[in-house]
């Protein structure tokens, strides 16, 4: 968490909020399926604000490798304007090689179409 928390600079990487009671770190491969060294891997992790954690988590929202945001049609488009989030929204997601590897099988795995 220490570690998101430097990386983002203490920001949600999709709303920039900023306080840190707020702020999860959310694993991109799921805890439960990762190997330790995974589990503990900064880069299988990205800081979220508990809305955008419970979406990425169950697999509503992703991203592609360059940031954008992809949102699945089960969220429905009233919700997507009372989330104030958009297929256009681009993130800075500072990615490394290896957090591209954990965001390619979260697309992969966890997304909902």
């Amino acid at each position: 968490r220490d570690s998101l928390l430097k990386k983002y600079e203490g920001k949600c990487v999709v709303t920039g909020i900023d306080k840190k009671r707020l702020l999860i770190a959310s694993h991109i491969k799921p805890w439960a399926i990762c190997d330790n060294e995974e589990r503990i891997d900064t880069e299988n992790g990205l800081l979220l604000c508990p809305n955008m954690d419970r979406l990425f988590d169950y697999g509503l929202i992703t991203f592609t490798d360059e940031g954008k945001m992809n949102i699945s049609s089960f969220v429905g488009e009233q919700n997507i304007e009372r989330l104030h989030i958009s297929k256009d929204m681009v993130v800075n997601l500072k990615a490394s090689k290896r957090l591209l590897k954990y965001l390619e099988y979260h697309r992969d795995t966890l997304f909902v179409k």
